[in-house]
């Protein structure tokens, strides 16, 4: 079951709630996007994994990544080891759930090898996939997560098709939303017929996002 976060966590409970995932988590992503990236990103970059150099278990090249596909480009995605030790560092540029030092899309996996907590850094969207014991077990432990959590079924997941418009800015370009679908399959579906009226893929981003029932 999916339980989304209706609020940011502030440092302390952001915190708690990485311990509390040591009993079921160990290991965690980040994702680089060369493309939204500019020289003062790099720095921070390499700041971040130079601290965090031991825990690395993998670095691959990706189009899609645990809650977003991306089209005709490509993000280097870095899986790292969660420990004790390593959230103390992550933590020095974890600054919340849609923010660290750069990177993009904060991921947690079970010790099953799937997705525990995944977040989506620009749309500020971030959920659990959780077991109805587990979720017990962390509300017992940090109870003011039952404030901050919604089922999934109270909740829809919808996809925005943007097209990005020419700015001057770094790291976060603004889009503008031209249509609204209720599936990530149909938003593809827009985009290859737009690309096939001689528009280009590369215009165009899927931005999935939370919508209240």
């Amino acid at each position: 079951m999916k339980y989304y976060f209706t609020e940011q966590l502030n440092s302390e409970l952001l915190e708690l709630f990485l311990i509390e995932s040591l009993e079921y988590c160990d290991k965690f992503s980040l994702i680089w996007r060369e493309d939204l990236s500019d020289d003062y990103c790099a720095g921070e970059k390499d700041e971040l994994l130079e601290q965090l150099s031991t825990f690395i278990v993998a670095q691959i090249k990706v189009q899609e990544w645990p809650g977003t596909k991306i089209l005709n480009s490509w993000a280097t995605m870095y899986t790292f080891h969660l420990t004790q030790q390593s959230i103390f560092v992550l933590l020095k540029f974890l600054k919340s759930l849609f923010q660290c030092h750069c990177f993009e899309d904060f991921v947690l996996y079970h010790k099953s090898g799937l997705p525990f907590l995944t977040t989506i850094f620009h749309e500020e969207i971030a959920f659990l996939d959780i077991d109805e014991t587990t979720i017990k077990q962390i509300f017992k432990q940090i109870p003011i997560l039952q404030e901050l959590l919604i089922e999934q079924e109270k909740c829809k997941q919808r996809y925005a098709v943007s097209v990005k418009c020419d700015n001057n800015t770094t790291y976060l370009p603004p889009v503008k939303i031209i249509k609204i679908f209720d599936s990530e399959t149909h938003a593809e579906m827009f985009v290859e017929r737009m690309s096939s009226c001689g528009y280009s893929e590369d215009d165009f981003v899927i931005l999935p996002f939370i919508d209240r029932l």
